[in-house]
């Protein structure tokens, strides 16, 4: 299945139950044929054809890390769930009430599908509950790697996403990063003009003071995640899920 993540796309599928009734997940490999067009665009629309199912026990996945081939396997990184129950406690009613806390549960997976289509090995590559997992994409996108960031909890009492995280996915480490009062967003990786090695990169991140109102932007340093710098807002901003960096 070598260059798999060329020309294949997972697609994910589970039962709608969780829990001890809960079914398996149903992975499903489906080959898509590319074209390039006259200018080289790659159309991933043309046929597809399912060339696996594999089947693993139920979680509920909302965003993915990365996923890469080794040798004839395809590994993928994803954020599961056991209970996607809070997921659905998030509206804007709940979200203007005080006392409703909603705690996300997701913490950091590895997926080994098989090429010679046998089951699928599963392993947790870290306790630490986080979401919003990103990486070094110009470098890592499908392929091998070893650091992503993300926003997780600083405490077991925390009632929001507090800190900012670098997972080491081959050694399980976090380095953290948080300030008391400071609610993260979704990170962004920046690789250093003269990179060397996958984490020479800075993280940014808007970051919601909440004992000021406002927001900051803050810059780590990508190998210690260690303040760098910092830019004051004379508001707050609301939070972000996705974006990009472009210089």
């Amino acid at each position: 299945m070598g260059d798999a993540l060329q020309s294949c796309r997972v697609v994910a599928g589970a039962s709608g139950a969780y829990g001890p009734q809960a079914q398996p997940n149903v992975v499903t490999l489906e080959a898509v044929a590319q074209r390039r067009a006259d200018r080289g665009r790659i159309d991933v629309d043309v046929a597809r054809e399912v060339v696996g199912v594999h089947t693993t026990e139920p979680f509920f996945c909302w965003h993915q890390i990365n996923a890469y081939d080794d040798g004839d396997d395809i590994v993928i990184d994803l954020v599961a769930w056991d209970d996607p129950g809070p997921f659905w406690q998030v509206d804007v009613a709940d979200g203007r009430d005080p006392d409703h806390h909603v705690r996300f549960c997701g913490r950091a997976r590895r997926l080994r599908i098989p090429g010679n289509g046998g089951p699928v090995d599963a392993r947790w590559l870290s306790n630490t509950s986080l979401e919003f997992g990103q990486i070094n994409y110009k470098r890592s996108n499908e392929r091998p790697y070893r650091y992503a960031s993300a926003i997780a909890y600083a405490a077991q009492d925390s009632d929001w996403f507090d800190e900012l995280v670098k997972l080491d996915v081959e050694t399980g480490e976090v380095q953290r990063w948080s300030e008391e009062g400071c609610y993260p967003g979704e990170p962004t990786i920046v690789a250093l003009p003269d990179a060397e090695s996958e984490d020479d990169v800075v993280v940014l991140n808007v970051v919601l003071d909440a004992r000021a109102e406002r927001s900051f932007l803050v810059v780590l340093d990508g190998r210690t995640m260690q303040e760098i710098a910092r830019a004051e807002l004379p508001h707050h901003l609301p939070f972000n899920f996705h974006q990009q960096f472009l210089r």
